[in-house]
């Protein structure tokens, strides 16, 4: 995905959101990562709390 992004490859993520606290982890994007726009677009949250972000590119310029 990073790569992808590096690339300005990404037009939609869709993230899988769940309500646990776990502490350190990886980064999912990088600090100096490609600056792009996203606009949520849909959110779905499921019975375990679970919820489904899709969010999609704005249009380019």
């Amino acid at each position: 995905m990073k790569g992808l992004a590096a690339h300005d490859l990404v037009d939609e993520y869709r993230l899988l959101l769940f309500p646990v606290v776990l502490g350190d982890g990886k980064r999912m994007f990088d600090e100096h990562a490609h600056l792009a726009r996203f606009t949520l677009t849909d959110s779905v949250v499921a019975a375990t709390g679970v919820a489904v972000l899709t969010y999609t590119r704005e249009t380019r310029a």
